[in-house]
């Protein structure tokens, strides 16, 4: 809290103090006090909506069915609105259990996530400050959980069989402190829980974005961006993925590269919150992420297996929303940077898509997305007047579209391509073939500069950042009270 006071107007010294700590015991503990606190407040949506798939295994759920461990508590069913009626006043109880009144002596009614996720203002600042701490929070492995034997507990003896030795009973020991997650593990998994529910509260959505410019931070380094991205640098990490709402993406089990996850949650928080009042600035975070990542992935010639056609799927559908609802999106703040970054990251994976796709099948698939959407690409850049505009590489997209227009047509000229019926008569199997046999003679014409991106620049975010921390104290006050 203190870090965070007044740090826009003088040179705070707790902010200071902060980018100096250097000791990695302590913040060792503190990452791992922040995993526990993600774990916790994760727990809070997952039990109103249990979502973990049927036959998933994990640690704990075997260590619960010996009899070690604690025991999870299987959740209720809900239909989808009385759960998001839930969702929405998942923080009622504890201020009702902690009489938390206004000024006014009326009831203030908060939100999930619970007010533990003050926490997330303090990873923020040590994020954004100590080097040495995001390289912990990125690699410090799970704790291993310590297994003991049942402890013998003896039995007293009845007065009515005083001959009778006693028997020890069989007690399952307390449950183990430590979690078989990693810390960044559990972060990435809340993250996803926050995207998916970001749009049912305000405070939500702060803590939501809290977290993707956490992630955004962290992507922006090289060094740990690599280990994100390769196995055998960074190892690989089981995520938790939410799956309280449709559309779900493929299932994943077992470890996988922690990139991955974060494109899972950046997909999610894309998918989960088109509405007409868009937030521009979330899904300006979640395709930025997207794109520091496949930049470095380009860069680095760096491959690993994802479901890439689910993300190509997910900006599409975005492009299509933003053509959509131009009339209520087309003022928004911030709306030229997401148009750019969208369009971009498309022509950047369409341009060098052989550098990180893992096979022909998933570039294949980017290029028929494309071409399937050319004449919806034409008025998106109709209406936005994104011809004008020298940082957007719309004209790319258009010009792959248009190449294979004229050959699924055969020949011809493009002012016959719209009306002409016969590209809608094929089949999506000719299409894939037509595409397949086009990149002898597509020429992708794009402009400098894909790949780069602006590094974070905490003044651009002062206003989110000062409402945030405002939110932390109230929460800590509510802590404090509790």
């Amino acid at each position: 809290m203190l870090a965070s006071y007044n740090k826009f107007e003088f040179r705070n010294p707790y902010q200071m103090r902060l980018a100096d700590f250097v000791n990695e015991t302590a913040i060792a503990r503190i990452v791992r006090c922040i995993g526990s606190a993600c774990r916790d407040l994760r727990t809070a949506y997952t039990d109103i909506q249990d979502d973990l798939p049927e036959g998933w295994w994990s640690l704990s759920s075997a260590l619960s069915m010996i009899g070690l461990g604690k025991r999870e508590k299987k959740a209720g069913v809900w239909d989808e609105e009385t759960a998001r009626g839930m969702f929405a006043k998942l923080w009622v109880h504890f201020l009702i259990d902690s009489c938390l009144a206004s000024r006014d002596g009326i009831l203030t009614i908060g939100h999930r996530p619970g007010p533990q996720a003050a926490v997330l203002l303090a990873t923020y600042d040590f994020t954004h400050t100590n080097k040495l701490f995001c390289f912990n929070f990125v690699t410090l492995p799970a704790e291993k959980a310590l297994l003991l034997p049942p402890t013998p507990t003896p039995t007293p003896s009845t007065p009515s069989t005083p001959s009778t030795p006693s028997t020890p009973s069989l007690t399952p020991p307390p449950a183990a402190s430590s979690s078989p997650e990693a810390p960044f593990a559990s972060f990435i998994s809340l993250t996803s829980y926050l995207l998916h529910h970001a749009s049912t509260s305000q405070r939500t959505t702060l803590y939501a974005n809290l977290t993707l410019t956490i992630l955004r931070l962290i992507v922006e380094d090289a060094l740990l961006c690599r280990r994100l991205c390769v196995p055998d640098v960074g190892g690989t990490i089981a995520v938790r993925m939410c799956r309280q709402r449709p559309p779900h993406l493929p299932l994943v089990r077992g470890e996988r590269a922690p990139a991955a996850a974060v494109l899972d949650a950046m997909i999610a928080g894309i998918d989960h919150n088109l509405r007409r009042r868009l937030d521009v600035g979330l899904h300006t975070l979640c395709v930025g992420i997207m794109l520091r990542i496949i930049s470095y992935l380009s860069r680095s010639r760096t491959r690993f297996a994802y479901h890439w056609n689910e993300l190509f799927r997910s900006l599409i559908s975005l492009v299509k929303f933003l053509t959509t609802y131009v009339a209520d999106i087309g003022t928004a703040p911030q709306i030229e940077t997401l148009l750019d970054h969208v369009v971009n990251l498309l022509a950047l994976s369409l341009s060098v898509g052989e550098a990180f796709l893992p096979s022909a099948a998933d570039y294949d698939d980017l290029f028929y997305k494309v071409v399937e959407a050319g004449d919806m690409l034409l008025k998106f850049k109709s209406v936005y007047c994104l011809g004008s505009r020298s940082s957007c590489s719309i004209d790319t997209l258009l010009s792959v579209s248009t190449h294979y227009k004229q050959q699924l047509l055969g020949s011809g000229s493009g002012a016959k391509e719209k009306e002409d019926p016969r590209i809608k008569n094929l089949t999506s199997a000719r299409v894939a073939e037509v595409i397949k046999e086009g990149y002898e003679t597509l020429s992708i014409q794009t402009k400098e500069g894909l790949d780069s991106w602006e590094k974070f620049r905490e003044a651009d975010e002062r206003s989110l950042i000062k409402i945030v921390a405002r939110t932390a104290v109230d929460d800590v006050k509510a802590l404090g009270k509790g």
